[in-house]
């Protein structure tokens, strides 16, 4: 009977087989996967999710970053750690998408810096001064001419992006196209018909475990006072995907990466503070999805559903800032070759075969960093995903748990140690305040640009004024 009962539980395959958009989607993909392989197999995990960000340059691809993760901190923690005096020693979302940016960011201040230091960029960097930079102005930076930068994520991210509903479904079909191309559509508007449903919410990742917090669901439109109905996607998360629930519940806190990157196609990839140190920001090419891809969803997920911008203070704020609409691409090649696994019905969610806490980061500098003589190639750094810390194999009783360089904390200050740098601020203390306030304060001062666009969009924006954020918590 127990071999029998075995068989009846309800496999899928690991990979379904599917077509790639062009050729250019594959060769993004497998060296996405190749720098996967360079795990070493005793750490590999047999099921994750895993990112990058590539650059093209001259016909080269390269990988600049990658995260390899599906575990995020508690909610209880960090609502301890936004009240708290030692804010951001944590990796708060290891996802995959978000760790690859981290570790993008990570590299991106390093070059900066060795630029900084040596007075000549490195021939491998992806970087170069800006043209506007002199002795009189803060030194600022750019992609070299010709680079683009490329995501790849193993399965459609989670959140909106999995969201298989509001829109017709169409197979991927290949496009013949030179290896060095790939397909620039054209992303036209959405109808937005299920509004009140959930075609465009926001969602946010999901803690069973977290205090639920009864909250009057928002009204529809931007008058609090007028009594309207409440959107029925406002009052359950009954609808959404496995691992989301709505903002509304208090069952988490920290968006799905189908929000954050739809809000980096805003902002850019760099950053608030590297904002400060680029002549505008950087935005993705493509995004080439493994599993799950639908194009109209992902499309709608990570750019379109945006429509378009509240008005910005300046008309330089509106040449800079704008919303970002990358090529959408599916590919044919796989990350997990392994058959098929088991499905539990019972506990369903993003997560259910992912049970290792421990998540993994690479960035190209990480063995300079650590005057480490490995193939910087094969050296990651482990995150347990589950406190945010470094993971270690044996329980300590040591106060102060290893930090990641990753963590906002370690970005913080390396990015400082540029900044003094390129604008003479030397006055800036080498351990700024760990407070939140102090950070969000921080922000302000050395990217006013930025973090007034920011602002604009998590306010006035129809959709992103619904967004979670850090200080709100406090209150």
């Amino acid at each position: 009977e127990d071999s029998r009962s075995s068989y009846c539980k309800p496999v899928r395959l690991a990979e379904k087989r599917r077509s790639a958009t062009c050729q250019f989607a594959d060769r993004v993909a497998q060296v996405s996967v190749d720098q996967f392989h360079r795990l070493p197999e005793e750490d590999r995990p047999e099921k994750t999710c895993v990112a990058t960000i590539v650059v093209h340059h001259n016909g080269d691809l390269r990988v600049l970053s990658m995260g390899i993760g599906t575990k995020f901190v508690s909610e209880s923690t960090l609502q301890e750690e936004v009240g708290s005096e030692n804010y951001g020693l944590r990796v708060r979302d290891s996802h995959a998408e978000v760790l690859a940016r981290r570790a993008f960011r990570r590299q991106l201040t390093v070059e900066i810096l060795r630029d900084l230091r040596s007075q000549g960029m490195d021939k491998k960097s992806v970087l170069c001064r800006s043209s506007d930079s002199s002795p009189n102005s803060n030194i600022k930076y750019s992609l070299k001419p010709g680079v683009t930068l490329h995501m790849y994520t193993s399965s459609a991210p989670c959140g909106n992006a999995t969201l298989k509903k509001f829109a017709k479904m169409t197979r991927e079909k290949f496009i013949e196209m030179d290896v060095d191309e790939w397909p620039k559509p054209e992303h036209g508007p959405i109808n937005g018909h299920a509004i009140r449903e959930g075609q465009f919410a926001l969602l946010v990742k999901k803690d069973p475990f977290a205090q639920v917090i009864q909250k009057e669901p928002e009204k529809d439109g931007a008058n609090p006072t007028k009594k309207r109905k409440v959107w029925p996607a406002n009052t359950s998360d009954d609808w959404t995907p496995p691992g989301t629930t709505i903002v509304q519940t208090g069952k988490g806190s920290l968006h799905s990466c189908s929000d954050k990157i739809c809000l980096w196609n805003c902002l850019g990839m760099q950053g608030s503070l590297l904002a400060s140190l680029f002549e505008k920001p950087l935005y993705l090419n493509t995004l080439t999805v493994g599993r799950k891809l639908t194009q109209c969803i992902c499309r709608r997920a990570v750019c379109c559903r945006l429509s378009r911008l509240p008005e910005f203070p300046s008309k330089e704020l509106e040449e800079s800032y704008s919303i970002n609409h990358p090529s959408i691409m599916g590919t044919a090649v796989y990350l997990d070759e392994g058959g098929v696994i088991e499905v539990d019905n019972e506990n369903r969610g993003q997560d259910v075969r992912f049970h290792s806490s421990k998540c993994w980061a690479w960035w190209p500098s990480i063995c300079d960093e650590e005057k480490d003589t490995t193939d910087n190639l094969c050296k990651f750094e482990c995150i347990d995903g589950a406190t945010g810390f470094l993971f270690t194999e044996v329980e300590s009783n040591d106060s102060k748990p290893p930090i990641s360089r990753l963590s906002t904390s370690s970005l913080v200050s390396c990015f400082l140690d540029a900044y003094r740098i390129a604008c003479g601020k030397s006055e800036l203390d080498k351990k700024p305040s760990l407070k939140l306030d102090d950070l969000l304060t921080l922000k302000k001062e050395i990217s006013p640009k930025h973090e007034s666009v920011k602002e604009q969009i998590l306010t006035k924006h129809r959709i992103l004024r619904q967004w979670k954020r850090r200080g709100e918590m406090k209150r």
